[in-house]
């Protein structure tokens, strides 16, 4: 899938980086079967698991970012084999996966506006690149910006960083739902959730 470039883009990576469709099938094949192992060794749940297979599935398609193994041992609770992913343009890399985002039937990107009222629309994504110990860097250009208040996908890297985030929060972001609804204690039910504690008395 091609996307064009935006009238400001600025590619910072040499040409060099980018992959041919063997090698990005290649390195697809690598994650790929290590989310597997992850999840099989009790790392991740089922649906962090889908998660990060259908995340890996649009990087596969994006044709303005390459994925960088690592070179040499993979640190301790790897879970998503990666050094760096590379994007070439900002603005195409965003519009591009928050079409993905938006296309998807599966629920595993939805972002429940009621648990994250100030998130949007990518910031299931962005949760899974961190829940993996990869982190942004170098913000996309000024003047192509989507312009929406707290969009953290607007980057031109995100790397892996082995520090007390990834050794001590992530562990406990592959294990948890980010997706599903939960109400604030003392909330009062939603109408939903009135209808279903009237049914079991009716």
């Amino acid at each position: 899938m091609q996307q064009a470039s935006g009238s400001y883009a600025v590619d910072m990576h040499p040409a060099g980086v980018r992959r041919t469709v063997q090698q990005r099938a290649d390195i697809g094949q690598v994650v790929s079967a290590t989310i597997a192992s992850t999840y099989a060794a009790g790392m991740t749940t089922h649906k962090h698991m889908q998660r990060l297979q259908l995340l890996l599935s649009f990087l596969m398609d994006c044709s303005v970012a390459t994925m960088v193994l690592f070179e040499g041992p993979w640190p301790a609770g790897c879970v998503w084999p990666l050094s760096s992913i590379l994007v070439h343009d900002a603005r195409a890399f965003y519009d591009y996966m928050l079409g993905r985002v938006l296309a998807d039937t599966s629920g595993l990107f939805h972002v429940d506006s009621r648990r994250y009222p100030m998130m949007t629309q990518t910031y299931i994504v962005v949760f899974a690149l961190r829940s993996v110990g990869m982190k942004p860097r170098f913000r996309g250009p000024h003047e192509t910006e989507p312009g929406l208040r707290g969009e953290e996908l607007y980057y031109k890297e995100w790397r892996f960083v082995n520090d007390d985030t990834f050794r001590q929060i992530v562990a406990s972001n592959n294990k948890c739902d980010c997706t599903a609804y939960a109400r604030a204690p003392g909330a009062a039910p939603t109408m939903q959730e009135a209808r279903l504690i009237l049914a079991r008395f009716n």
